[in-house]
């Protein structure tokens, strides 16, 4: 080669058959062609030392396959091949296909397919070394049918290999797996299940479009067959039918078949983290006991009520009933910032239950249920935390009342008194000599005076209410309930001044996370155990486990794969409960969120408590209530809509 004019140029050597030989420049030969860049090793595993030589090249109606020999150190070796298209971009799945669940190290080979429309599996044909007949299979998990050489991922624009296509969620079900792990994802965030199981049919109808518009399949007659009208304006019936059987029981199967299995990892890892936080904790506190904690298992606390409206069947009136969402907020210590010394905090939600009732006896299940002794609670002032507290824990944990909500609650208390209030700005705020009062009651004053100060300022606050004059009997009530609590807290937050004074971070989750599922009236919640599965997605994402779906996904797939490919039956949640509070009514199919004398019988089956006989004559060991132990998998035998039952579990 020779470099001229900034070019470079090829030398040539010309030799003439009746002239003398000569030399030329002429233009750089095009690069020999090469194996593609893609296949740079053996695609079967434990073959990464063997030599690939290319062996040609072969034309199908799927493409142009390049050959290649895979050459092992031992001096074995055999052939493969891959699928290039027209631009030269390589099939990169180079996936063997799946093995033969009777014949180990059988040659298996694609065999046709079964299904229509989007329903189309991919039929395997297994040929055993031993001799004996060949047979065709499918894996527990089947994939869709994938047309060689058209179709490619969108995402990262790679030909599909024909046995990697769309993996099925489970046997019998249109679903993919990929949309189960959306489905829990868009749940988890507080989607109603109407809207999400009209996203799980619009996905359908979008595949079977797919093959009818751009693979010339024929989907007349086949049931199920795109409609023609817009995705945007399909209403309920039209995509699933009349109010028993409506589009909502798609998503609300989901739940119950799925959400156990994600709960039941994230519990796993909370346990473990609060096991061992636990274990140091006390090895600390063993040998210095009056020294701070820089990581307590700190919980803050709070309940949220819900009002319901409903309408009686015998004359019709309105009537309000009310049950309640029991919330538990965990706080992350993380390493103190730089030039500080105190550690982080961060909030994540623990767990979320939904109850009839908001009672001592419900917030006995939840810490029944949470499974660890906690070394500090901040809660409101309200007594059936206290009171929960006291009988599951005795005086071992450290309560510490919400300055907040106690500051809250004495300005609405002054502001009904007669002339406590005045018109400022046209707002009515406190007189000066009340407000001045409460804008000192913060968690550095109150720490800096101690008990006797705090007892101070209670006798002020009562001689300023007289002299208004106001009466001071409802102050009165208050100090009664607030005065000792904060005395008794007042050595904790001086100890541990990482701890906080308030649980408004326990308002902030229920606002931000959990008050989405409850802004969709239409839902109507009634069973309590789907209900208790939906909240604990909510957790699940709060900690972290849906920032992957592809770790959803693969617990799912795992998990039916274990089953044979089978899911847990939907709709199996008919659990037994306490008779109803009229004799003459006939026991609901399923646990209500507005049986009252349910949380009773659950204290009494869980924690042994005398309850009286007539609720543990019913069956109480079958409630399957979604409280981790009942949180395991619907297991009613049986097949409703693409799923059935485990073989472990068929009768």
């Amino acid at each position: 080669m020779r470099r001229t004019q900034g070019q470079t140029k090829q030398r040539y050597e010309c030799v003439p058959a009746a002239a003398a030989r000569h030399f030329f420049l002429g233009p750089l030969p095009e690069d020999p062609p090469s194996p593609p860049r893609a296949v740079s090793h053996c695609p079967e595993p434990g073959h990464a030392d063997g030599r690939l030589q290319s062996r040609g090249t072969r034309v199908t109606k799927a493409g142009t396959w390049h050959r290649f020999r895979c050459l092992r150190p031992d001096r074995s070796h055999h052939q493969f091949q891959v699928l290039t298209d027209a631009d030269g971009s390589v099939l990169h799945s180079m996936h063997r296909p799946p093995a033969c669940p009777e014949h180990g190290g059988s040659r298996v080979t694609r065999h046709g397919a079964y299904g229509t429309g989007a329903r189309r599996r991919q039929r395997y044909r297994c040929q055993p070394r031993e001799g004996v007949g060949a047979h065709t299979f499918t894996p527990p998990l089947t994939r869709e049918v994938v047309a060689v050489g058209t179709e490619a991922c969108a995402t990262c624009d790679e030909l599909l290999s024909p046995h990697r296509g769309a993996l099925t969620g489970a046997r019998h079900t249109p679903w993919s797996l990929s949309l189960y792990a959306r489905v829990l994802n868009e749940l988890s965030m507080g989607a109603s299940y109407s809207a999400t199981s009209l996203m799980m049919r619009t996905y359908r109808d979008r595949a079977r479009r797919h093959l009818h518009e751009m693979h010339g399949l024929d989907l007349d007659g086949v049931a199920g067959a795109p409609a023609p009208v817009a995705d945007a304006g399909l209403t309920l019936t039209q995509a699933g039918g009349g109010r028993g059987n409506g589009a909502w029981h798609l998503a609300a199967n989901v739940v119950e078949q799925y959400a156990p299995l994600v709960w039941r990892e994230v519990k796993a890892q909370m346990e473990a983290r609060e096991t061992a936080q636990r274990v140091a904790n006390d090895a600390h506190l063993a040998s210095w006991p009056a020294d701070r904690l820089d990581t307590p298992v700190t919980w803050l606390l709070d309940e949220h009520h819900v009002n319901v409206a409903t309408r009686r069947a015998s004359d019709g009136r309105r009537r309000r009933k009310t049950w309640f969402i029991l919330v538990v907020v965990e706080v992350h210590w993380h390493p103190p910032a730089a030039g500080m010394d105190l550690p982080r905090r961060e909030y994540r939600l623990r767990l979320a239950r939904a109850y009839p009732r908001g009672n001592a006896q419900a917030w006995r299940l939840v810490f029944h249920e949470l499974g660890v002794r906690p070394d500090f609670v901040i809660a409101d002032h309200g007594g059936a935390i206290a009171s929960a507290l006291e009988s599951e824990f005795g005086a071992e944990v450290g309560f510490i009342p919400s300055l907040f909500h106690m500051r809250r609650r004495l300005r609405e208390t002054l502001g009904d008194l007669p002339g406590a209030t005045t018109k400022r700005h046209g707002r009515r705020v406190l007189v000066d000599a009340l407000a001045a009062k409460l804008d000192v009651l913060a968690r550095e004053d109150l720490l800096t005076g101690g008990a006797a100060a705090w007892a101070a300022w209670w006798d002020e606050l009562e001689a300023a209410v007289t002299a208004l004059p106001a009466p001071v009997l409802g102050l009165l009530e208050q100090r009664k309930l607030y005065e000792p609590k904060v005395a008794a807290a007042l050595p904790l937050l001086h100890v541990n001044p990482h701890l906080p004074a308030s649980n408004a971070a326990v308002e902030n989750n229920i606002r931000h996370q959990l008050e989405p599922f409850l802004e969709n009236r239409k839902q109507g919640y009634r069973n309590l155990a789907r209900l208790n599965y939906l909240l604990d997605l909510a957790v699940a994402r709060s900690q972290g486990a849906f920032t992957d779906l592809e770790a959803i996904a693969h617990l799912i797939r795992v998990d039916n794969e274990q089953a044979g490919g089978w899911a847990y039956a939907p709709r199996a949640l008919a659990d037994t409960q306490p008779p109803p509070s009229a004799p003459d009514r006939t026991p609901a199919r399923y646990a209500s969120l507005f049986n009252t004398l349910l949380v009773g019988a659950l204290v009494e089956q869980r924690l042994g408590t005398a309850a009286g006989r007539t609720t543990a004559e019913v069956g109480l060991d079958t409630l399957g209530l979604s409280a981790s132990s009942s949180a395991s998998s619907p297991s009613t035998p049986g097949s409703s809509n693409g799923s059935g039952p485990r073989p472990s579990e068929a009768s």
